[in-house]
């Protein structure tokens, strides 16, 4: 899992869509600092522990955030 895998999944989105997920990732990085970031079944995670813990993902008309299980909160 990497922080690349992150950049070129954002790299490949059009506006507003790029800007928007983004903004969303510097959000879940600022409150989960120590979080890692990677692609998981194609579309960004962030770990902690080795659990997901929240994502996101783009699709054609939408945008998504993937809340996981607060358990791992």
């Amino acid at each position: 899992m990497s922080a690349q895998e992150i950049d070129k999944y954002l790299d490949a989105l059009d506006e507003p869509k790029r800007t928007t997920l983004s903004k969303l990732r510097d959000t879940i990085l600022a409150l989960i600092p120590g979080a890692d970031q990677g692609l998981s079944y194609g579309v960004p995670v962030f770990r902690l522990d080795g659990k997901n813990i929240a994502g996101f993902s783009a699709a054609k008309a939408h945008l998504s955030y993937l809340p996981h299980s607060g358990k791992v909160m």
